[in-house]
């Protein structure tokens, strides 16, 4: 069951933010261990559980052939959004291990909420011409009013 979009936080600057980022095909080891610190903070991992140097390794090559197309920002922004309640994902709790089928619970849910949010396109656009309007490209008006027809 998806939640419902409209009292989500991420707003449209962490958006741009997240596009503008690597993606984590690109990403070097330590921009991908950076943006991970900051996501074992975010669910509670405490230090004296983070993977070690070699189960980095791994997570690293797991996310760069299962997730390449993400960015690093959608990375973080994906754990800020489960830790918000805002993804479909029932359990969130990290328990002192952060392990593969975590990470991907947690990705996969974020992909449904990217697929819910690019459905309800045509009703966040009008909303996004508002709050940023330079924001909002020729083509997106164009595709905007092909949808509004």
């Amino acid at each position: 069951m998806s939640k419902d979009l409209t009292s989500v936080r991420v707003t449209h600057r962490d958006t741009i933010k997240a596009m503008q980022s690597a993606q984590l095909k690109d990403a070097t080891d330590g921009q991908i261990a950076k943006a991970l610190s900051q996501v074992y903070f975010m669910v509670g991992l405490r230090p004296d559980h983070y993977p070690t140097a070699e189960e980095d390794l791994f997570i690293f090559s797991y996310l760069r052939k299962n997730y390449g197309h993400r960015r690093l920002e959608e990375l973080v922004m994906a754990f800020d959004l489960a830790i918000n309640g805002h993804l479909d994902t029932d359990e969130i709790k990290v328990y002192d291990q952060f392990s593969i089928e975590y990470m991907v619970r947690i990705m996969n849910s974020y992909g449904r909420y990217c697929t819910q949010l690019l459905t309800k396109m045509p009703e966040i656009v009008p909303v996004a011409r508002q709050l940023a309007p330079a924001a909002i490209n020729k083509q997106e008006e164009i595709d905007y009013w092909k949808v509004k027809k």
